[in-house]
């Protein structure tokens, strides 16, 4: 893929890229969209600023486009990565107003998290510690997730969110697509992708093998007692949550199967 004209997107999003003068793929994009479209898992190892967020926003876009009624989940470490994607998503989509999106972080008011999911958006973007507090609430399924991206996955995993994704993916389908980028390649991220994913295709573009430098999450890291007290809810909630009562829910339901260059 030299061009992304050759993706042969809907026009709608071909005519987006074009305005946000995206027409030419960075590494990472060229080599994780094509098996990203065929609905391969994905593993992409790059330095930040490489492109990784339009290497997964693009496949989930295209395949939204086409099966009405589904949604995307795209996890992250912090609330700043979080409106990053969310700024590139509403370029990337904006003329495609069905491909709404909303955001779980701890940079919003609960209540407006809330009120934004009544609104059944396509894209869900959160921070681990905000979607399992959702879950615990009965505010959001998760079971009509047709992707799941795990965005940073190094960072998520060394600022301990570990526990959460674990309870996460309890909900999420487990015939889906997952996509999972990372800045480093530590053997967590092994050990992650062989429980979570299927014969992932692995862009390599990285040559770090050490996580990150421990750093202080600037707003989505809960307090270990807030998260202890997150997954004692879930564990309750989630042994007398019925499917009949989700799937009449009024809430949105997701199911399974960004700088422009960030």
């Amino acid at each position: 893929m030299n061009r992304f004209q050759d993706l042969q997107l809907p026009p709608s999003l071909s005519k987006a890229l074009q305005a946000m003068s995206l027409l030419k793929p960075t590494p990472v994009q060229a080599q994780s969209i094509p098996p990203a479209l065929a609905r391969q898992d994905v593993i992409g190892i790059a330095p930040a600023e490489t492109g990784k967020t339009a290497a997964y926003c693009i496949p989930i876009a295209v395949r939204l486009s086409k099966c009405p009624g589904r949604s995307a989940l795209i996890l992250v470490p912090t609330h700043e990565l979080a409106l990053k994607i969310e700024k590139f998503w509403k370029s990337f989509t904006q003329l495609s107003k069905e491909l709404t999106s909303t955001l779980l972080t701890s940079g919003t008011a609960m209540s407006q998290q809330v009120t934004n999911l009544r609104l059944a958006p396509r894209l869900i973007v959160a921070t681990p510690d905000q979607l399992v507090e959702h879950l615990s609430r009965g505010t959001i399924s998760v079971s009509k997730t047709e992707i799941l991206v795990l965005n940073e996955a190094d960072r998520m995993l060394e600022l301990g969110f570990a526990p959460q994704l674990t309870q996460i993916l309890r909900f999420v389908p487990k015939v889906r697509q997952t996509l999972l980028f990372s800045a480093t390649w530590p053997k967590s991220i092994d050990l992650l992708a062989s429980k979570y994913m299927k014969d992932p295709a692995r862009v390599i573009l990285s040559q770090e093998s050490e996580p990150l430098a421990k750093t202080k999450p600037a707003t989505s890291a809960a307090p270990a007692r807030l998260l202890k007290k997150s997954a004692t809810k879930l564990n309750k909630s989630s042994a007398s949550i019925k499917p009949a009562l989700l799937a009449k829910s009024s809430l949105p339901q997701f199911r399974s199967g960004l700088t422009e260059r960030g």
